[in-house]
């Protein structure tokens, strides 16, 4: 069953299957970018930090 918007004509997916598919693919998509976030943040953490490029290393270093 599809409903159809009034002005745009997309057509808007009822209760059923389809509907639950969706909403479990937009709840797949927001965590693998929940995961993308975390991994750019302790890369960066990592490469900072513990790699000790923060602070900056001394100009008389070799």
């Amino acid at each position: 069953m599809t409903l159809t918007a009034p002005r745009q004509g997309v057509q808007i997916p009822g209760p059923g299957p389809d509907a639950d598919r969706i909403r479990l693919d937009y709840r797949l998509i927001r965590i693998a970018l929940l995961m993308v976030g975390c991994y750019a943040f302790f890369g960066l953490l990592g490469f900072a930090i513990f790699a000790g490029f923060w602070p900056p290393p001394g100009p008389d270093l070799t």
